[in-house]
């Protein structure tokens, strides 16, 4: 059955898809969350709003760009959308369209129930398609977020969706896909997998067994790269430990060797996943009442806005104000560059963006040999181009 709600307004299992590689490899996690409040990031609030405009124009057949210039509101936030956003969101809304032919059936935030694994168990699809031809179901999540490149291969979270969506239809083939426009990736931003009966089948076992796992008096604390968004991170004792073991190595830099300093940029995430933790777990206290010695809660810096109806302004603005169009109004504003070229054949395209665009080099930064973007050779950056941290408040939000 569909749902219709909000995506800020639906409730979340405790053993849901988005947790999964959490919950699989750490089942003692799910009684440490017990209790703590899973507060959400700006970003993610960022990515909810995302996921509410690109449900919008799934379901009624907007482009993105439709909506540049207007507000979401997540959590108290508001978010415009803006020409990245819209842009990113349209490769997901072409992507899916794309995969819709005569006959096939498209379901967008689609709810569903896995209580045959185990009671407790629900989610909802971003977007699947059923071609009833081919027997072939399609199964696709969005992701806004540009900070981690989500890999499909394996994904338990995508495997979690696929066995909501398959239902009581009859499937041959499955194929589940990422599309996660603004984050690198060797793949690109659209990464697809097929997966068969089979594979589903087997998955179905290894989801039961985990969850089974997590229902276990004293389960398992297992700290490992899933610990980056887990509520509990602060006041995990196995994640504790393992970030004093590496944070006593002996830190002096510039004696290691090549191979120790690999080591510990290897294991110095999870010391930065516990931080994080005990910074969110310290921020919730504070902000329900309680007190953490020489710590308070403070308020941001907030930018002004309308507080009517944006398309009321203008006349307001005119009538009481004696404002005129030409001060009320910015000037006019070229689309971007990727807006524009949508607009173009294909064998105009090479001379527009010859002509006329140029994409400038990106700050320098540290990143795995895995990563696919082409490597810089040494002495071709200067300590101005990367992003260097001091305060800790920084390094934590």
């Amino acid at each position: 059955m569909s749902t219709s709600l909000k995506h800020e307004a639906r409730t979340h299992s405790k053993l849901g898809a988005s947790k999964a590689d959490r919950w699989m490899n750490c089942p003692g996690s799910v009684s440490m969350c017990e209790g703590i409040a899973d507060t959400s990031s700006i970003f993610a609030d960022e990515g909810t709003a995302a996921h509410e405009l690109a449900d919008n124009c799934l379901r009624h057949g907007f482009d993105a760009e439709r909506f540049i210039g207007e507000t979401i509101v997540v959590k108290n936030n508001a978010f415009t959308v803006d020409e990245e956003m819209a842009d990113a969101v349209q490769e997901y809304l072409d992507y899916v369209r794309a995969l819709v032919g005569v006959g096939d059936e498209l379901m967008v935030e689609q709810g569903f129930d896995l209580s045959f694994v185990r009671d407790g168990m629900y989610g909802t699809n971003d977007a699947s398609v059923y071609r009833r031809e081919s027997r072939e179901l399609h199964v696709i999540d969005y992701k806004h977020g540009k900070g981690y490149a989500v890999s499909v291969h394996d994904n338990p979270q995508l495997k979690y969706y696929a066995l909501g969506a398959v239902g009581a239809r009859a499937v041959d083939k499955i194929v589940i896909t990422v599309v996660q426009p603004r984050a690198h990736h060797r793949d690109g931003p659209i990464r697809s997998q097929e997966i068969d009966a089979v594979d589903l089948v087997e998955f179905v076992n290894e989801l039961r067994a985990a969850a089974d796992a997590t229902a276990v008096a004293g389960a398992t604390l297992a700290p490992g790269e899933w610990c980056k968004f887990c509520p509990a991170a602060g006041i995990c004792p196995a994640l504790h430990s393992r970030a004093l073991e590496i944070a006593q190595t002996d830190f002096a830099v510039e004696a290691m060797r090549p191979g120790e300093l690999a080591a510990v940029l290897d294991q110095a995430s999870l010391v930065d996943h516990w931080m994080r933790g005990v910074w969110a777990y310290a921020q919730n206290i504070v902000d329900t009442g309680g007190e953490v010695p020489g710590w308070k809660m403070v308020r941001g810096r907030a930018n002004r806005r309308w507080s009517i109806d944006a398309e009321a302004v203008p006349d307001v603005l005119i009538a009481e104000f004696n404002l005129g169009d030409g001060e009320i109004y910015a000037p006019r504003k070229a689309k971007t560059p990727a807006q524009i070229e949508k607009l173009l054949p294909k064998d105009l395209r090479k001379a527009f963006n010859d002509r006329l665009t140029e994409k400038p080099e990106g700050k320098a930064t540290l990143a795995r040999c895995e990563d696919p973007r082409a490597e810089i050779g040494g002495g071709q950056t200067a300590s101005r181009d990367f992003d260097v941290i001091h305060e800790p408040e920084a390094m934590l939000l």
